[in-house]
């Protein structure tokens, strides 16, 4: 059974360091340059990659800025998703950074934080969970080099 947890920033250092763990396995998915890990300037762009996101969940003043943490039976750490509520009037949700340890992916982990996500009021209004579904079939291969992409698709009601 997967336990999703909301963390407020800053979070403690041992949540820290499993999310931190989880960037670093992930860099070629997380980082705008999408470098393999054979590129020579991989290890520059895991580190700010990996610093990037240590601040953003260590810093004391970005209060709108929080953790939801997908932990397993045994309570490690296997996913997380970084993101921001946003108030300019009208709450927004701004997703900054997930990623799914590899070997527990295709579990629908990515989803069911998704959905969690969607629970936050006011973003908890039956319209917008009517219209947008997340699931683990909307990850697809964008090239033959296996990048991917997840999307959420966007549904009219019915009737």
């Amino acid at each position: 059974m997967i336990t999703n947890n909301r963390h407020a920033t800053p979070v403690t250092p041992a949540i820290c360091a499993a999310i931190l763990e989880l960037v670093g396995e992930n860099v070629t998915s997380l980082s705008i340059f999408r470098a393999p890990r054979e590129h020579p300037l991989f290890d520059g762009y895991k580190a700010m990659l990996v610093e990037e996101i240590r601040t953003y969940i260590t810093q004391q003043d970005l209060a709108q800025i929080e953790l939801l943490a997908a932990s397993s039976e045994d309570g490690n750490i296997i996913g997380f998703l970084l993101f921001g509520l946003v108030d300019t009037g009208v709450l927004e949700c701004n997703i900054y950074y997930t990623a799914v340890q590899k070997q527990s992916r295709r579990r629908g982990i990515m989803s069911q934080m998704m959905q969690e996500v969607l629970k936050i009021p006011p973003l908890d209004c039956p319209a917008i969970s009517r219209w947008f579904r997340f699931t683990s079939d909307t990850v697809s291969d964008l090239s033959p080099q296996g990048k991917r992409r997840l999307s959420c698709s966007l549904e009219s009601p019915r009737g």
